[in-house]
C-alpha cells in the first residue's frame, strides 16, 4: 500500500514504521539510513514512525515483471507486490517485447523527485498467461542458472553407464524391450512410457 518498515537485522532495534510520504524512493529490500521522526514509550502499541533520509545500498537492480504501453511510452510493472514504482522504458530498450510480456529488467537511473525510475529489458520471459513463463520468471527472481558449471559436467561425462552385477538381482531387466517415452519434450523428467508386446 505504499507504506513501510525499517527493520535491523541483528534486533538491535525495534521495527520503524514508514509513511508513504516519508519512504523517499527507498524500495523494498533497500539498506536505508532512517531518522526518528516519533519515539514510542513502552506503554504505547505503536511503532516508531521514521523518514528514510539516505539510500545506501539498492537491493533491486534487476526485476521480473510485465510490460505495459501507454500511448507511445513503455513501462514495467514489478511481479513482487512490494515494490510499488513502475520502472520507465524506452522504445529503442524493449528488445521486441510486446505489451503483455513478463521481462527481466534492469533499472538503469533510480527514481527521484525530479524523474521516474527508467531502465532497459534484459531478456523476454514470455506471454503473462504462459505456464512455461512462470517458470523463467522464478529463475530471473532468483538469479538461478540454467547451466551447470563445467567442474560438474566434466565429472558427469566420466560417469560410466556400467549396471553393478548386484542390480540385477533387484531390478526387472529392460535393456533389450522397445519401450517409447511419452513424456513431451518440454518435460523435466522422463519418466512415462510405454511398450508393446
Amino acid at each position: 500500500k505504499g507504506f513501510g518498515f525499517v527493520i535491523s537485522p541483528d534486533g538491535s532495534f525495534a521495527d520503524i514504521f514508514i509513511s508513504n510520504a516519508n519512504i523517499q524512493f527507498a524500495m523494498h529490500g533497500d539498506t536505508v539510513l532512517v531518522q526518528i521522526l516519533k519515539h514510542t514509550s513502552r506503554f504505547e502499541t505503536r511503532k516508531a514512525e521514521g523518514i528514510i533520509v539516505d539510500i545506501v545500498k539498492r537491493n533491486n537492480e534487476t526485476l521480473v515483471g510485465t510490460l505495459e504501453k501507454l500511448r507511445n511510452m513503455y513501462y514495467v510493472v514489478p511481479e513482487n507486490p512490494k515494490i510499488t514504482l513502475h520502472i520507465y522504458v524506452a522504445a529503442q530498450d524493449i528488445l521486441e517485447a510486446s505489451a503483455g510480456q513478463k521481462v527481466l529488467i534492469k533499472i538503469e537511473t533510480w527514481p527521484t523527485a525530479h524523474t521516474d525510475a527508467q531502465g532497459k529489458v534484459l531478456e523476454v520471459l514470455g506471454w503473462v498467461d504462459d505456464p512455461k513463463t512462470d517458470f523463467y520468471s522464478v529463475i530471473a527472481n532468483y538469479h538461478l542458472s540454467l547451466k551447470f558449471p563445467k567442474l560438474v559436467t566434466e565429472e558427469a561425462e566420466q560417469i560410466t553407464h556400467i549396471i553393478p552385477e548386484k542390480e540385477f538381482q533387484t531390478r526387472l531387466d529392460l535393456r533389450n524391450t522397445e519401450i517409447i517415452t511419452i513424456d513431451p519434450t518440454t518435460a523435466k523428467d522422463f519418466d512415462d512410457a510405454i511398450s508393446i508386446s
